[in-house]
């Protein structure tokens, strides 16, 4: 199938909305624009103008109006592949995973777009402090694969780096719609991975697991299951020491994921993000 009657935004579009499996509107235009000089409407035109483009080619539909979400904004359409368009996508990216895409039900809707929510929160933060950067961002897709696990795949998993640090996290989105045990089984995943020891192939150290939610109340809630999962370990004191599972809603993490915002499973106290991915740095469970 040919490819080279798409201009290269069309091609970037393309890509993100298959990394990410849905995509609102605003989420398009700040990862296709932010930080050019062009003013919003001009953006929000543009943007507007390559996704009817892709729409009109068959190779782009969007999902019925949704009204709030997770991340409390206001109603916006997700964007996602049509067949015709995933299959473009894997021909431009054979990396890419082969996954069916439905319009039908909400959920992977609403975490696709809170994923990107946070994604855009992590690249703001970087570009608005100088000297920092996001070295790596991987999809749940990518990031299965680094990890090489079966069982557990994280959501996302990034690098960002600053003039003094450059420090490594997996990333998990909570809608709140799973039960405490789910979630436990999930931080048990995490701690046998780290305890297995195959990841020092991969990592210099064992990365940071961030959570987030859609409430303060439901952050708290995960970070007491986790530490409960933790103190239930025969060698509770060293993943206490090595690991690290940090917690935030997703409203803070929007307005600054380096901010005091971070709830960590061994503290109460708040805190914000940068010290505390040093202070967790550690090597993980032998």
């Amino acid at each position: 199938m040919r490819t080279d009657f798409l201009s290269s935004r069309e091609v970037q579009i393309l890509l993100l909305v298959a990394s990410y499996r849905y995509l609102g509107l605003t989420h398009l235009e700040e990862f296709l624009f932010a930080g050019s000089p062009t003013t919003r409407l001009s953006r929000k035109v543009m943007t507007r103008r390559v996704a009817g483009r892709l729409r009109d080619h068959g190779l782009l539909a969007s999902t019925p109006r949704l009204v709030g979400g997770p991340a409390g904004g206001s109603g916006r359409l997700a964007y996602h592949l049509t067949k015709l368009g995933a299959k473009l996508a894997g021909q431009l990216n054979p990396d890419l995973p082969t996954r069916r895409l439905s319009s039908s039900g909400t959920f992977l809707m609403q975490h696709a777009l809170m994923t990107a929510d946070v994604a855009l929160a992590f690249r703001r933060a970087a570009r608005t402090h100088p000297g920092h950067d996001i070295l790596e961002w991987e999809s749940d897709w990518q990031a299965r694969h680094r990890v090489r696990s079966s069982v557990l795949v994280p959501d996302a998993y990034f690098v960002y780096a600053t003039p003094d640090l450059e420090l490594s996290a997996f990333l998990e989105i909570d809608l709140g719609t799973e039960g405490s045990r789910f979630f436990a089984c999930k931080i048990l995943s995490y701690l046998e991975l780290a305890r297995a020891g195959d990841w020092r192939e991969i990592f210099e150290s064992w990365p940071l697991v961030l959570v987030v939610t859609p409430t303060e109340r439901r952050a708290e809630a995960l970070r007491r299951a986790t530490e409960a999962v933790i103190a239930r370990q025969a060698d509770a004191e060293r993943i206490r020491g090595r690991t690290a599972f940090g917690f935030a809603a997703i409203g803070q993490v929007i307005e600054g994921p380096l901010d005091a915002v971070w709830h960590f499973n061994d503290t109460e106290e708040v805190q914000v993000l940068l010290p505390s991915m040093l202070a967790h740095s550690h090597e993980a469970v032998d």
